[in-house]
């Protein structure tokens, strides 16, 4: 064996090389391409606040309403239990405001996505229930993330019922994805992490 490792020494040295030469120019930019872009550019402690393009934003917990508060804005019957089985329906608020008055996504930006994150995953299927949306009107929140929709933004997502959510990621969309006239890039995505305590 030693002898095999004397002989092969220096094919050994390049092959290692050579892996890490591929780690560092292949695949770490492929991987920040296709799922890196997804990895909050800032993070804000829970109960804090950040500026974005002029825009404050904060994120607050709200409970979410049960079916029983539900039942009083359904528009059917079925739409109150939209959440497949062992999960559940949480609530957050964001809080946006510029100058003081209600404002929607920071100039440059077409609207935001939200992903609750517990460690490494994550959950972005949101409440389609009309309920929740107008049991959100009720309140004077917004469930819309655009420029058009200024003011309070209601994050409902739906989550498996065991999982401790440590942030909720915030993923705005840049005005540069509706544009059919250039190639548009994943890492022009912006990514902020919320934490939730």
């Amino acid at each position: 064996m030693k002898t095999w490792i004397r002989r092969n020494c220096r094919a050994l040295l390049v092959s290692v090389l050579m892996v890490v030469l591929i780690a560092i120019t292949i695949t770490r930019p492929a991987w920040q391409d296709n799922i890196g872009y997804l990895r909050p550019r800032l993070t804000v402690p829970y109960g804090h606040s950040t500026v974005l393009g002029g825009v404050r934003w904060q994120l607050i917990s709200v409970k979410p309403p049960d079916k029983r508060e539900l039942e009083k804005y359904m528009v059917i019957p079925e739409d109150v239990g939209d959440e497949p089985p062992n999960t559940r329906l949480v609530t957050y608020l964001m809080r946006r405001d510029k100058a003081g008055k209600p404002a929607g996504v920071p100039a440059g930006y077409s609207g935001c996505d939200s992903a609750a994150m517990a460690g490494n995953r994550r959950w972005t299927k949101t409440s389609s229930s009309m309920a929740v949306v107008n049991w959100a009107m009720q309140q004077g929140y917004t469930t819309i993330c655009s420029s058009k929709f200024p003011g309070p933004l209601l994050l409902a997502l739906i989550v498996p019922a065991d999982v401790h959510i440590s942030s909720i990621n915030i993923e705005f969309v840049p005005d540069s994805w509706g544009d059919q006239t250039q190639m548009s890039k994943s890492t022009d995505l912006l990514v902020v992490g919320f934490h939730t305590n």
